[in-house]
């Protein structure tokens, strides 16, 4: 893979030479590529639009992901290439960023040079959207018909799987909010979904959670010095937060696609006793999954607006 290694100006002169009029960024290097270059070539065909899709970990950065296209992006707008003309040629600037739980945050970044996902990342596209059932029986070298009729509808088992796990959304939203280094964070998956016969998909071990809730609040607390009640308060806020959600029907919105390959692997291996190759089987489900999107479908309409609204 090609590094950009370029300066801001660098880059900026590397667009200017480029015969491609689009220049965009994404976050991650697996799934993104393929799946922001698919909606790009739906997106610029009609328009005869040339474009390209960089990842982030090309950027000359140090933190890759979000934070590089972030470093990036300001210090274009600085110089305000995010748009601009030479010799002529007109050539624009996008960044695809995953949402997480920047709305909650108020962290996002207000351009519309930067376009985040609705869901809570890309990955949580390919699990709502794509055909589950077919991608298990690829990935598993499985006869379609007989995999379990559970994952006919991929957008049912996904709220499902958002639901059984609310609780570990509160613990992982409250930390991030508040900054408290407990362990529950979004880089991992539920550490309290677990039993001695149930790995992952069982209902909340209650022991578990009440663990990490008392965990939680001492290190609110030594790290704030406020109350026990005000952090009652603040967790309860929370709590709140993900039930709105659960009640609009959009919880899976706050839940992080990619646990979905661990809960996945654990599913399919508890449901089907063929023999069947269980090596890395949620990854390799994912990567089924992306091919079986079809952004020709409403929920790409989304991207599509904020992309034409910068490439018209």
């Amino acid at each position: 893979m090609s590094r950009l290694n370029y300066s801001s100006n660098g880059l900026i002169r590397s667009m200017q030479i480029s015969r491609n009029k689009l220049f965009a960024y994404c976050e991650g290097k697996n799934i993104d590529p393929f799946f922001y270059g698919q909606l790009l070539n739906k997106a610029c065909k009609n328009e005869s639009i040339e474009y390209v899709v960089n990842r982030a970990n090309q950027i000359d950065s140090k933190t890759g992901g979000k934070e590089a296209l972030k470093k990036l992006f300001y210090a274009l707008k600085r110089k305000k290439s995010l748009k601009s003309k030479f010799k002529g040629k007109e050539f624009n600037i996008l960044f695809f960023m995953d949402k997480d739980a920047d709305c909650v945050l108020k962290k996002r970044i207000r351009s519309d040079h930067v376009i985040y996902t609705e869901l809570y990342s890309v990955e949580n596209y390919i699990y709502k959207y794509g055909k589950l059932r077919r991608a298990i029986a690829i990935s598993a070298c499985l006869d379609e018909p007989i995999v379990s009729t559970h994952f006919s509808c991929s957008k049912t088992w996904v709220e499902q799987k958002a639901l059984l796990w609310k609780e570990w959304i509160t613990l992982c939203l409250f930390s991030q909010i508040y900054s408290v280094n407990s362990g529950c964070t979004y880089g991992r998956i539920s550490i309290i979904n677990d039993s001695d016969t149930c790995k992952l998909l069982c209902n909340t071990n209650r022991n578990l959670y009440n663990e990490q809730v008392t965990r939680i609040k001492n290190e609110f607390l030594r790290k704030t010095n406020l109350q026990p009640f005000e952090f009652e308060l603040k967790f309860k806020r929370v709590e709140m937060l993900v039930e709105k959600k659960i009640k609009e029907k959009i919880l899976f919105s706050l839940f992080k696609g990619k646990w979905c390959a661990n809960i996945l692997e654990s599913e399919v291996k508890d449901l089907h006793s063929q023999e069947i190759n269980l090596d890395n089987l949620g990854k390799r489900i994912e990567s089924t999954l992306l091919a079986t999107l079809d952004f020709s479908d409403d929920w790409a309409l989304y991207f599509f607006r904020k992309i034409e609204k910068i490439i018209h």
